[in-house]
């Protein structure tokens, strides 16, 4: 319940801190910009990209948050039912990550190279 609140606090403090200064950002434009822009296609973006934003931090705090109480009761778990194991496995994570992280850059690399000779 605290943390549902918290979230809500968080996600709509955001959204009100985007659209006011969305806002004080397109009374600085100029009379040009308006003329040139489609207003409805303007404000349908910009809503768009406020909640957009928001649901994404509201989201990743629980997501970090859930995920954090979930590793924390599959370790406790498992160092009931085996503690030696459980080091074993622990033990184990680092290796996975450098593995993993170790991958990324090379797929992230060869993704960047192909990425050059795409047609536009």
């Amino acid at each position: 319940m605290i943390l549902r609140q918290f979230n809500a606090r968080v996600g709509e403090g955001v959204t009100y801190d985007l659209r006011v200064n969305l806002f004080s950002y397109l009374q600085r434009m100029s009379l040009g910009f308006f003329t040139n822009t489609k207003i409805g296609e303007l404000m349908s973006r910009l809503n768009n990209d406020v909640i957009g934003a928001q649901s994404a931090i509201s989201n990743t705090f629980v997501n970090i948050v859930t995920s954090l109480i979930q590793a924390i009761v599959v370790v406790s778990v498992m160092l009931t039912l085996e503690w030696r194991l459980t080091l074993i496995s622990i033990a184990i994570v680092p290796l996975l990550l450098f593995a993993a992280r170790s991958l990324g850059k090379r797929l992230r690399d060869m993704t960047r190279s192909n990425l050059i000779f795409l047609p536009r």
